[in-house]
Formats: structure tokens, C-alpha cells, sequence
């Protein structure tokens, strides 16, 4: 039985962090921990053994959880876990998965992720307690032989530093909880960096009479694409699809008379957490936490929505996909907020998805662009049909039909249910790449048969799409386009912020941090020359990666 304690403790110790780094690799050299443990245990005094004993066995439970966490965070997110990040996403998580499976199997996996938590630590204390009590039957002989592999395990690297071969040992993950201690405190440290910054906005310095000079009395959009990144556009599975659709969308702006421009903006966040990415855009700050958000919340800093308001626009924002309290956005001082009950739709939702995005934009028109005699409209509008779980699909239909929403209520009940769906890794691709689809051509048809003259519309994505969509965490970039019948306005951000021409970016082109976006927008909006953009910040703490 002992074999198969030791076993499950050098499994453990072994277990990397990414599914990503799964293989044999990291189970050939000896976990460093496991002598060290051994030789405290055979040496302590009998009145410390049970302190050792605990300590030892709490210690590979927490590593063995931090561990899984690390998988899930970096296949949703991109980034390890964090617990000051990542405790606030639970109401998020329960919501989606609830809408996903049920509510019956969302319970059902919070039991087993219990149960799971539960097995972990009781296998832990079990297999400590196993190898404390070989290690006192045979005391002189445990300590001897792991003293020797720990002095070979130190020296033979310092002998022989260039031959990796020669690592027959490891700590990688000491290393890892390491990281994870000096993440944690460099999280804590960042506010004050975060509110240092926040204090030098030179957006908001710039005269009243002078700001959005450029833009007249023209309607500004702000319209965010859920999970729309650059993988769209660089992934064989997705380019060959999508591209189309982009191309459609120049056919439509050409013939309209208006311009576009395109190029890729580097996102905070990956797979999740699109609040952040839409207040690094508003604030010209790098949101990349929760902690920032909360701080930026609280703060006197202005953002697009203070700029638009100083200089005589309406603000508003369109969210369907907030269907409880939101102080933030009253925080933020939008003149009228439309969360899914207040924008009135009627129909069946599509899972977690409260309504599509063709009513989403119908409404937003409905109750802001069709008013007479109105001001500007500076709006920030959400797009969810592309969030998951990616079934059923929406299909546009003729605007004028639109009304409340019952007419889309056959599709919301067609299509696989997303247990279906997510059954099969292939399929879920597949039903992202049409949400995508889908979310291009509604705003194709929006431009084509809804928007007249004197507007500005900006079309980005929140973040990246997770790594089982993506295959890759390091790529934050999102795709943005500039879209007006002002073809003169256009082409002054082209020529600023070294845009492609149309509806599709240059494959090479270079992506700026989503926080340079309000200040570059605003100067080019104003009239003012640009300042070089700076680059996206570092990540939040050291990256931690694979063990």
C-alpha cells in the first residue's frame, strides 16, 4: 500500500499546472519536495511530528487545488488563477453554467467539485501519514537516502548547468507556489500604481469647445462584439468563413457611400471578464483586474462617457446582458442605462443569451435614434449572441418585424441543446464561428438598412475567445473597426493609427492596448495631433505559467 501512497504524492507533486504541459515530461525527474518532506518527518521530534504531519499533508492539498485551478483559469481566462481576481466570478460562473446544463446539473457539479475538494485533502493526510510512518520505522535509513538525493539533486545542476539531462530532481512546484505568494503581494501593490496613473488624463485637459470638434453633431457607437479576437481572422478554422462575411460588410459600406478602417487593439483579458475590457477602453486605463475595476469605480477618473457628456452628447448604454443591479454603470454617469428588462424584449432567450443582437440594436433605435429632436447619441452597446454556449444560432430577419421579440421565439427553440453541443469539442467550434458569423452580418445589415448620415461607428471585440477556441493564451488582440459617412474623418484615423482600409486589418498589423484607445480617439476627434500610443502593460503580478 505504500507504493501507492508514494505514488499519488509524486503524481501530485508532478502534475503540472496546464493541461497544455500534460505528457511524461514532468513525472521523469524526482519531486525535490518529496525527500525534503521525508527527512523533516524522520528527523522531527516526536512532539513536532504531528505539526510536520499536518503541514506537509495541508501543504500538498493546496498545491494539488491551486493546480487544477491553474488548468480551469488558464482554459477560460488565459491566466492562472488568482484568488483576489478570481472570487467575484462565481456568481458569473454559476449564472452561465446554470444556463448551460440547468440548474439541477449546475448543482450537481458544485457536489462533485465539493466531493473533488473534499477526496484531495483526505487522500493528502492519508498519504503523509503513510510515508510518516515509514520514514519513523525506519529512520536512519529514510534519512540517509533522502539527504543524499537532495544533495545530488543540488549539486549535480551546479556541476553540470547547461545539461538538463542532468536535472534528475525538480522543485517546480515550490516554484509555482512561489509565483503564486509573490503574484499575490504584487497584486496588492498595484492599486497604488493603478490610482497613480489613474491621476494623469489628458483626455479630460482638453477645452470643452474643443473636444469632438471633429465629429459635429454625429451619433457615436460604441459597439462591443462578445468574444470577437483576433483568432477569427488568423485561425484556419475560422478565416475562411469569417473573411467573407468582412467582405460583404465593405461591399455594404462602399455602396453606401461611407468608409471604414480596421486594425486589432490588445484586450486585458482572455475568454472572460468583458467588463474589463470595456472600461479600458472608457477610462484610458489598464483594467486587467477586478481590483482596478472596483478602484476605477470609486475614482474621480473621467472616461468616453464624462468626455461625450462635457461636450453636449447623450450617453448611453445599451446592455442586454445585465439582468440584475448595476451601481457601476451608475457610477459611471450614463444618462440612461438599458439592461435587458429595459429594453423590453418579450421573447424566449437563446440560453444564456437574454436576446439576440438584431433586436438588441432595434431597440436601442426604438428608444434612443428614433426620438425627435434630440442631441447626439454617444452609446456603448453590448453584442451577446456570440457568448456561449453558441446555440441556438440567431438568423436576421426583416427589421420591420422585429417588435417585441416573440417573432424570434421558434429560434430560440431550435437547435441542440448546449449539453449537445459541448459534448462534442469539434461542434462547439464550430457554433462559436457562426455566433461570429452571425454578429457581423447583423451589424452589416444594421449599417446597410438602418444607419443614415452623421455617425461614427466603432466595432471591437471585448477579448479573445478561450483557449479550447483559440489553442493559444498569449494573444490578447481583438479585431476594431472605424465606420462612418464622414469618408474624411475615417481616413484621419487611418492615417493617425496606421489603419488598413476597409473592413478587414492587415494580417501584419500591429495591435495597441485597449487603454490607448480613449485618449487617441479623442485627440483624433478633436483635432489634436497624436501622441505615440503606449504599449500594452505587463499582466498583473510575474506570469506564473506552466510548471
Amino acid at each position: 500500500m505504500i507504493v501507492v501512497w508514494l505514488a499519488l504524492v509524486i503524481f501530485a507533486l508532478g502534475l503540472p499546472n496546464d493541461t497544455a504541459e500534460f505528457g511524461v515530461g514532468p513525472f521523469l525527474s524526482v519531486p525535490l519536495e518529496l525527500p525534503v518532506a521525508i527527512l523533516l518527518m524522520a528527523l522531527a521530534p516526536s512532539v513536532l511530528g504531528p505539526v510536520v504531519r499536518f503541514g506537509a499533508a495541508l501543504g500538498l492539498a493546496l498545491l494539488t487545488v491551486i493546480k487544477l485551478a491553474d488548468m480551469a483559469a488558464i482554459q477560460a481566462l488565459g491566466r492562472p488563477f488568482s484568488p483576489i481576481l478570481d472570487f467575484h466570478l462565481l456568481g458569473a460562473a454559476w449564472n452561465l453554467i446554470s444556463g448551460a446544463i440547468g440548474t439541477p446539473g449546475a448543482w450537481l457539479l458544485v457536489v462533485a467539485l465539493v466531493g473533488v475538494l473534499i477526496a484531495i485533502a483526505c487522500l493528502s493526510f492519508f498519504a503523509i501519514d503513510a510515508l510518516e510512518r515509514l520514514a519513523r520505522r525506519r529512520r536512519s535509513i529514510a534519512a540517509g537516502f533522502c539527504a543524499a538525493v537532495i544533495a545530488l539533486g543540488l549539486s549535480i545542476p551546479a556541476v553540470y548547468p547547461n545539461n538538463r539531462s542532468a536535472d534528475f530532481t525538480s522543485s517546480k512546484s515550490t516554484d509555482l507556489m512561489v509565483r503564486h505568494a509573490q503574484a499575490f503581494t504584487t497584486s496588492l501593490r498595484d492599486l497604488e500604481d493603478f490610482e497613480r496613473q489613474a491621476r494623469v488624463d489628458v483626455a479630460a485637459a482638453i477645452p470643452s469647445d474643443v473636444l469632438f470638434s471633429r465629429l459635429k453633431d454625429k451619433d457615436v457607437l460604441l459597439v462591443f462584439i462578445e468574444s470577437y479576437g483576433r483568432t477569427v481572422l488568423s485561425n484556419p478554422l475560422y478565416r475562411p468563413h469569417v473573411e467573407p462575411v468582412l467582405r460583404e460588410f465593405d461591399r455594404v459600406v462602399e455602396e453606401k457611400g461611407y468608409a471604414a478602417a480596421s486594425g486589432y487593439l490588445t484586450s486585458p483579458v482572455a475568454g472572460g471578464q468583458s467588463w474589463l475590457g470595456h472600461a479600458s477602453v472608457l477610462s484610458g486605463l489598464w483594467v486587467d483586474n477586478q481590483r482596478r475595476y472596483n478602484a476605477l469605480v470609486v475614482s474621480e477618473r473621467a472616461t468616453l462617457i464624462d468626455d461625450f457628456d462635457r461636450a453636449g452628447w447623450r450617453t448611453v448604454a445599451v446592455m442586454p446582458a445585465i439582468t440584475m443591479a448595476w451601481p457601476e454603470g451608475e457610477a459611471f454617469g450614463y444618462d440612461a442605462i438599458y439592461d435587458e428588462d429595459a429594453l423590453g424584449y418579450e421573447g424566449l432567450p437563446f440560453n444564456w443569451v437574454t436576446m439576440p443582437d438584431q433586436y438588441t440594436l432595434s431597440a436601442f433605435d426604438r428608444l434612443e435614434r428614433e426620438r425627435k429632436d434630440r442631441p447626439p447619441i454617444f452609446a456603448e452597446i453590448a453584442l451577446i449572441s456570440s457568448h456561449a454556449p453558441w446555440t441556438p444560432i440567431p438568423e436576421l430577419i426583416d427589421w420591420e418585424s422585429i417588435g417585441d421579440g416573440h417573432v424570434f421565439d421558434s429560434q430560440a427553440r431550435s437547435g441542440d441543446t448546449p449539453k449537445e453541443v459541448w459534448s462534442d469539442p469539434d461542434r462547439v467550434r464550430l457554433q462559436f464561428r457562426l455566433s461570429i458569423e452571425y454578429a457581423l452580418a447583423n451589424l452589416s445589415s444594421y449599417v446597410e438598412e438602418r444607419l443614415d448620415d452623421d455617425f461614427v461607428m466603432v466595432v471591437l471585440g471585448d477579448h479573445q475567445p478561450s483557449r479550447m477556441l483559440t489553442g493559444e493564451t498569449e494573444n490578447r488582440d481583438v479585431p476594431y473597426h472605424v465606420i462612418s459617412d464622414d469618408m474624411a474623418l475615417v481616413g484621419e484615423f487611418r492615417r493617425r493609427w496606421g489603419l488598413a482600409d476597409g473592413m478587414l486589418p492587415s494580417p501584419q498589423g500591429q495591435a495597441v492596448a485597449m487603454n490607448a484607445f480613449r485618449e487617441r480617439f479623442v485627440r483624433a476627434a478633436s483635432g489634436i495631433e497624436a501622441e505615440e500610443a503606449p504599449l500594452p502593460p505587463a499582466a498583473d503580478g510575474e506570469p506564473l505559467g506552466p510548471t
